[in-house]
């Protein structure tokens, strides 16, 4: 039977070609920090040959808070509403704090674009089981009345995904599960875990990273003994506030990007399979 085009194309080089972008700012960014901090050696060791203080190195910086009640006003009034200084060694400290913040940012930013990806693929499967019973059907005709006319079309499932995964993926994950054999891709190289564990850990850190400043949620933790291992090991005592944060390191940023494009193209390999599409971006002969 010949091959059919292959509908996942898209979502897949879309997203691999975004983490690019991610990846080469991160690059950029170890890049300059890297620059930074010879460049503040360079100035210690000036000191310390003159015998003066390193402290005496010191940079600082202030936010402002601008008067909104008076917007008529020529010229706008503003106040110090935070000063911050820094001295000698202290400010290496900072720069690995900045750097391990960043790539926080770019954890959240790598997997809020995996999830895109996760949705995009979610209404491709729904378009191409058309018939299926959807699990949130009468819920989601409800909420979106006009969307019942446009039914088994792809712009009604690409709606449908939006929204049974608008918190989480795990509608979609349950029913790539049922169609796709998920335990045939494996990541080895990241604490051994299955996909969907994988999936779990890193959605747990974008939630905390997001509404808890990087810190440990409180209450019911959904997490395995394992799953709460590999999110631990992305944790360090932060400088700022002297708590364990979700502060990953350049090692383990670089690995979360090559993991979630990795499983991106096994998804995608997945799929292709299952619909007898042809693979247009074989990496691997």
């Amino acid at each position: 039977m010949a091959q059919r085009a292959n509908v996942f194309n898209g979502g897949f080089d879309e997203f691999r070609e975004s983490v690019a972008d991610l990846a080469h700012c991160e690059f950029v960014m170890e890049w300059g920090i890297k620059e930074a901090k010879n460049s503040v050696n360079r100035s210690l060791a000036v000191l310390r040959k003159r015998r003066q203080s390193e402290d005496s190195f010191a940079g600082g910086n202030a936010i402002t808070v601008t008067n909104v009640f008076r917007p008529n006003n020529k010229f706008p009034i503003r106040a110090p509403g935070g000063v911050r200084t820094v001295e000698g060694k202290r400010i290496l400290e900072l720069m690995d704090e900045m750097r391990a913040r960043f790539h926080s940012y770019l954890l959240v930013a790598t997997y809020e674009r995996f999830e895109v990806l996760l949705k995009d693929y979610y209404a491709m499967l729904l378009y191409q089981l058309r018939g299926v019973v959807l699990p949130r059907k009468a819920k989601f005709h409800k909420e979106q009345p006009s969307m019942a006319r446009k039914a088994n079309t792809l712009p009604y499932f690409r709606v449908y995904a939006g929204v049974a995964c608008r918190q989480k993926c795990d509608e979609a994950i349950t029913a790539f599960a049922k169609k796709l054999p998920l335990q045939t891709m494996t990541y080895t190289w990241h604490h051994g875990m299955p996909f969907q564990s994988i999936l779990k850990c890193l959605s747990f850190c974008r939630n905390a990273i997001v509404h808890e400043e990087g810190r440990w949620p409180t209450g019911k933790i959904s997490l395995n003994k394992a799953e709460q291992e590999f999110v631990r090991s992305y944790m360090r005592i932060s400088t700022l506030t002297n708590e364990s944060t979700i502060l990953p390191n350049h090692a383990e940023i670089d690995n979360v990007m090559e993991m979630l494009v990795s499983y991106a193209y096994g998804l995608y390999v997945l799929f292709s399979r299952q619909f007898n599409m042809v693979v247009a971006n074989s990496y691997f002969k």
